[in-house]
């Protein structure tokens, strides 16, 4: 389980984490996730940590079909922010299976 404290900001520092929990009926095991995470420009380069993933034309969007766990009624991911990541509202849907999608947006912005 991810500790996030909530925020509508994230500072473009790298290595900064953000993410999202979502809590759920199921108190253990795994769900079906894809996450559709859409910048205000693209990045550098997408990091999935070696997961699988498709990207829009414009490189933009990206999507992610994961089964995650299931701790204690919740689940989660996080990212980081890594060299080469725009400043902007960033705009994350999640669909997680036998749920209503899930919508959050955010700003990363540059703390100096």
């Amino acid at each position: 389980m991810l500790d996030f404290k909530v925020s509508n900001t994230v500072p473009l520092v790298v290595n900064q984490n953000y993410g999202w929990v979502a809590r759920l009926n199921q108190k253990s095991g795994k769900v079906r996730v894809l996450e559709r995470m859409t910048l205000p420009e693209a990045p550098t380069t997408w990091g999935t940590g070696g997961q699988a993933y498709g990207t829009s034309a414009d490189r933009k969007t990206m999507s992610m079909d994961l089964m995650l766990n299931v701790y204690d009624g919740t689940v989660s991911k996080s990212w980081d922010v890594v060299s080469g990541d725009p400043a902007g509202r960033y705009h994350i849907t999640v669909f997680i299976e036998n749920a209503a999608p899930l919508q959050f947006e955010f700003d990363v912005v540059d703390p100096r």
